[in-house]
């Protein structure tokens, strides 16, 4: 093989990091750690159906039943009263309960992006089952909730939500 050959496949080598893979003796090079966030889905449920944002949703879809009644549109105004009905329980659920919130962390993506950044962890889950050595769970409840921008009251209402026990979810849904 000519010596531009070799020149060549060793710079490609070294490039890849194929090199100093090969060189180092085993056991020597410490794995690096993958960080995983993990959040309390209540107290981001919380936070976030309390914020502005939140408000917003909630706000509308009672706004819309209470405008569809006053129009005197019996069946509109029946359906968005359901669906009102329908909101309040899941919210009930995600922050009573232990029900996943889509929803929210859907609307929060942009933040949790940052928050992932200045975390420096790979990805954002409720929970992490089983982690090897090889993870770093890191728990990023507090700058999911600060993204929400909660109000003093909130934060009082947050700070009393960890001494209950989640409920249970028929508890929550029965009428």
């Amino acid at each position: 093989m000519g010596k531009k050959r070799v020149a060549f496949f060793t710079a490609v080598a070294v490039l890849v990091g194929i090199l100093p893979a090969l060189c180092a003796p085993t056991g020597t090079m410490p794995a690096a750690k993958v960080r995983v966030g993990t959040y309390n889905t209540r107290m981001v449920a919380l936070a976030y159906w309390r914020s502005a944002e939140g408000m917003k949703v909630i706000g509308a879809t009672v706004n819309d039943a209470m405008a569809a009644k006053k129009a005197g549109e019996k069946e509109k105004a029946a359906e968005l009263e359901k669906k009102a009905k329908d909101l309040q329980r899941r919210l009930h659920n995600e922050v009573f309960g232990n029900s996943p919130i889509p929803e929210v962390t859907e609307a929060m993506k942009s933040a949790l992006n940052e928050v992932a950044q200045a975390k420096d962890v790979v990805a954002i889950v409720p929970e992490v089952a089983y982690a090897g050595d090889s993870v770093d769970v890191v728990d990023v409840t507090e700058e999911i909730v600060a993204k929400c921008k909660p109000t003093e009251q909130t934060r009082r209402v947050l700070n009393e939500l960890p001494k209950h026990p989640p409920a249970e979810m028929e508890v929550i849904g029965a009428d």
